[in-house]
């Protein structure tokens, strides 16, 4: 008899986590479709001459398709997107850090709209690459330009439906992106809320930033990839622009805020301090945390340049790729 009330007990607790589960999936999913119209709603009603599309004219599930956040951003939402603390998060790749990335810059958009920052944000990437592609990801999702189809990036994005961005518009904020051209960029800088750079451009532009207004006045800087600080060429310059960028906010009253992005490291807790992250507010994740199911072959290359590196692999990648993906395209093997 004892056995069997321990298993109704057993069975009710079942229940009662299984309800819990359901209830926090229903808030994540009513918050995913509902957090960009309450920001641009906000935006609106705090700045008259810089007006987002109105709600009632845009379908806001502007991050399109969104249905849930997975783990790893459900973990982080609190620290970003109801704080203001600098935040470093350590997750492997596919885990949706650029979802992360985004929901720093509806924060800064939100702050903005109550007059408590300007809203400005700077995102780095060391790769040239990397830095096109979130441009033109967030000229659509941000911007005034109308999406065709970019939803269905797996884990990057959250758990999303493909083919369903096209029907969605952005919040018509100005997306930039520096060319190395310093007047040129000044004026982009000036001009757009959402700045997207490499380290090299934004160090040339940043390095006078006592001179530059526009500099001083970034509320928001997210630095992607920080795990290739320790490459040869790339390496350098970005922890040349994030100490800068800490040294700058420690020296003005208008708060500016660091947001680091790497792959899972093992020593996170060095950079955390170095960007002057809490222990808090540092988020590390094992490499096995990926939502998306990974394979893992390893082979090595002696190269010690990242360009030569980067050459050396390039036809070994793709015979690897074709490999152990028989059936796919390539497109579909490497789309993660």
């Amino acid at each position: 008899k004892d056995k069997d009330k321990d298993k109704d007990k057993d069975k009710d607790k079942d229940k009662d986590n299984d309800k819990a589960a359901a209830a926090n999936r229903a808030v994540l999913r009513q918050l995913s479709t509902e957090l960009f119209a309450e920001t641009a709603n906000r935006y609106n009603n705090n700045n008259n001459n810089r007006r987002l599309p109105s709600s009632s004219s845009i379908p806001y599930s502007s991050a399109p398709s969104i249905k849930l956040f997975n783990p790893i951003q459900t973990q982080v939402f609190t620290a970003l997107y109801q704080g203001d603390e600098n935040v470093l998060l350590a997750a492997p790749t596919g885990s949706g850090k650029t979802l992360c990335a985004e929901l720093a810059i509806l924060r800064m958009l939100t702050r903005a709209a109550a007059g408590h920052c300007t809203p400005r944000a700077v995102y780095v990437a060391p790769l040239l690459s990397q830095v096109r592609a979130r441009f033109a990801d967030w000229k659509v999702r941000f911007g005034h330009v109308d999406g065709g189809g970019n939803g269905g990036n797996n884990g990057e994005r959250g758990e999303r439906e493909g083919g369903e961005a096209g029907q969605n518009r952005g919040l018509g904020l100005e997306v930039g992106m520096l060319t190395g051209d310093t007047a040129s960029d000044l004026r982009i800088l000036e001009k757009c809320q959402v700045v997207v750079s490499t380290p090299a451009h934004w160090d040339g532009l940043s390095r006078r930033w006592r001179q530059r207004k526009a500099v001083q006045a970034v509320a928001l800087f997210i630095a992607d990839d920080l795990h290739l600080i320790s490459a040869a060429e790339e390496g350098a310059v970005l922890e040349v622009v994030v100490s800068r960028m800490r040294y700058i906010a420690s020296q003005q009253q208008k708060p500016m805020r660091l947001i680091g992005l790497t792959h899972s490291v093992a020593n996170h807790r060095d950079l955390g301090d170095w960007m002057g992250v809490t222990s808090a507010n540092t988020f590390a994740f094992a490499p096995s945390s990926r939502p998306t199911p990974l394979e893992i072959y390893v082979q090595g290359f002696e190269q010690p340049s990242l360009e030569a590196r980067m050459r050396a692999m390039s036809r070994p990648c793709y015979a690897a790729v074709t490999r152990h993906t028989p059936g796919m395209s390539l497109l579909e093997a490497g789309g993660g």
